[in-house]
């Protein structure tokens, strides 16, 4: 069970005022979950203003204290730290003859040099005594237990003798797991637990609030008043903190982390100077992904499953990992995250060009809210007949002076075919607008100016009536030829020669074969000198049994007789440079050349189905 912060400090003050408790209280939370700052910020201010006159409140750092001797000056020093360079009398009877440690004040001897205007050891000593007189129903706290080198049992006897013999209310902090880690690897599995029975009365479970210590982190470890704000905000507030629920993770020191490194990104927005809009956008993306960074960088100690396309800085990453998950990617923020170093000019510049372009692409998204397709495209049925024929004329003006991109091409097929259906438009008035596309697809200044949406996928679109799917893929076969004619000769390559034949080739199949079969080809534009040479130099078998999975994705299902008449001439040729190839082969490895006839007999069998 995990206590609030205010009923953690009730149970403490409760603890602090009973007298008859001879026993210590333990707070256990993970390493960076906030217990030192619960303590130095909140507790020690309320357990001062309890005790006030009548104890003190020490705290003690016991991480690297390696004996009892150096811990009892650990104590001593922070006892008397408000009062070195305080010099007063004392009267004698005042002190405190029963502690044992008084011979401990030489140690402070070493502080001397750093006083001035005294007149004698005796009266710079007397403050110091004056102050561990004090020691007696003091409240103690023990912080960083598990990182003390001192033996258990001589540690908790020391913090025993305390408790029990001066009236010490002792309060320890600790990562209770890795005490019993360091227990168990040593061999010694219940040490701990029987040293601690003997001390400690109370085990408190310490779990950060996380949603009120955020913006107390925030005010403590920014300065900036803009970014401050900014965090403050209850949708960046949100964003973060549903990062942190999502992964479980209650660290404060990650929480830190985050902000700390995040602030130098805030400024370096602030100063670009662009649209507002924009650089806002980019200002939550990236809070955003670098919340996630630096979770990952927290839990894994490293980033995986985020992988950038080659000479991209900014694009969404799609995880690998089967969670869905996609994210606005930015390539230079795992570099910073896991290096501290930012190319702030370099940085700069890749945003304000994507900032450009983001912002042309918008201007154009509104120019075309003007056009008719959008009066007409899921609506064009709750107009008048006239409304209807007189924005149809004008989509075809549209559409021959190429105001609309390839993209939207199969949505305004649609409202051809839903137009033909209600016989408000005929088939061949629906073939003057595919002969426009087919033209619009033939220009440069297309495939230039659509460049990235130049390609199949495009006109991929579900449609559940078979009658209209066919006359669908009819109508887009000239469409998809066309792509593929200017993209074969833009770049010379191959579905076949261009990907490595790997797991991802098989998911490139699978996602790709029903293009192939609207458009009827597969092996049809493959070079197959260039195919008979990546067969060859394959790194290992594996790769030809991948490509030998892949083609069974594209030609097994029983009518493919009917779709790839196209693919034969270049069938025949492969299967008898393949035939040439295997006794080549048969030389030199006899696994490669299990592989290449496993290959060889499979396009024989496609072969004879499609020649059916």
């Amino acid at each position: 069970m995990f206590l609030s912060n205010n009923e953690i400090i009730k149970v403490i003050l409760e603890y602090i005022e009973e007298d008859k408790y001879k026993s210590a209280i333990l707070i256990n939370g993970e390493w960076g979950s906030g217990k030192t700052f619960f303590i130095t910020e909140k507790l020690s201010k309320v357990i001062k203003d309890r005790i006030k006159n009548e104890g003190k409140y020490i705290y003690v750092s016991l991480y690297g204290v390696g004996n009892v001797e150096e811990l009892s000056n650990k104590l001593y020093s922070e006892i008397c730290s408000e009062t070195l360079v305080k010099l007063s009398g004392v009267e004698k009877e005042k002190i405190d003859t029963g502690i044992k440690w008084i011979p401990k004040l030489l140690y402070f001897t070493k502080f001397i040099p750093f006083i001035k205007n005294y007149n004698s050891i005796k009266k710079i000593m007397a403050p110091i005594i004056k102050e561990i007189a004090k020691i007696k129903k003091c409240v103690v706290v023990f912080d960083d237990i598990e990182r003390c080198k001192i033996d258990i049992y001589e540690l908790f006897g020391y913090i025993n003798e305390l408790v029990e013999h001066n009236e010490v209310k002792a309060i320890l902090v600790a990562n209770e797991k890795k005490i019993t880690d360091k227990e168990n690897k040593d061999g010694e599995i219940n040490k701990y637990d029987e040293i601690k029975e003997k001390l400690v009365g109370i085990t408190i479970m310490y779990k950060p609030e996380f949603n009120l210590s955020y913006e107390h982190i925030i005010d403590t470890y920014l300065k900036e008043a803009n970014l401050k704000e900014y965090l403050k905000n209850e949708k960046q507030k949100t964003l973060i903190l549903k990062e942190f629920y999502e992964k479980e993770e209650y660290n404060l020191r990650t929480l830190i982390y985050l902000i700390t490194m995040y602030k130098k990104i805030f400024s370096l927005l602030e100063d670009i100077e662009f649209d507002k809009n924009y650089v806002e956008i980019h200002m939550e993306n990236i809070l955003k992904y670098s919340t996630y960074i630096s979770l990952e960088l927290k839990i894994k100690n490293k980033l995986e499953n985020l992988e950038f396309t080659e000479n991209k800085e900014i694009e969404n990453i799609y995880f690998k990992d089967n969670s869905q998950k996609i994210l606005y990617g930015y390539k230079f923020i795992n570099d910073y995250f896991q290096t501290g170093y930012l190319n702030e000019e370099k940085i700069k510049k890749i945003l304000l060009d994507e900032m450009r372009e983001r912002k042309k692409i918008d201007e154009k998204v509104k120019e075309n809210e003007k056009l008719s397709f959008n009066k007409l495209y899921g609506n064009w049925w709750k107009l008048e007949d006239e409304e209807v024929n007189d924005n149809f004329r004008l989509l075809k003006e549209e559409l021959e002076e190429n105001k609309y991109p390839p993209i939207m091409y199969k949505d305004i097929i649609i409202i051809l075919l839903q137009l033909e259906i209600e016989e408000f438009i005929d088939e061949n008035e629906t073939l003057e607008f595919i002969k426009l596309m087919k033209r619009n697809l033939e220009l440069e200044e297309t495939k230039r100016k659509y460049e990235k949406s130049y390609k199949h996928e495009i006109f991929e679109i579900l449609i559940e009536d078979s009658k209209t799917r066919e006359k669908y893929n009819n109508l887009i076969k000239d469409l998809l030829d066309t792509i593929d004619k200017n993209l074969q000769k833009e770049d010379g390559k191959s579905f076949l020669i261009e990907n490595e034949w790997n797991e991802e080739f098989l998911r490139e199949c699978s996602k790709l074969s029903n293009i192939f079969l609207m458009n009827k080809k597969f092996l049809f534009y493959e070079n197959m000198e260039e195919l008979m040479t990546k067969i060859v130099g394959v790194k290992s078998p594996y790769n030809v049994y991948y490509l030998i999975e892949g083609i069974r994705r594209i030609y097994s299902f029983s009518n493919v007789n009917e779709y790839y008449k196209n693919d034969i001439p270049n069938l025949e040729l492969l299967i008898n440079k393949l035939k040439i190839q295997i006794g080549e082969t048969q030389k030199s490895s006899r696994t490669r050349t299990m592989a290449l006839k496993e290959l060889h007999n499979k396009l024989e069998d496609y072969l004879n189905k499609i020649k059916k």
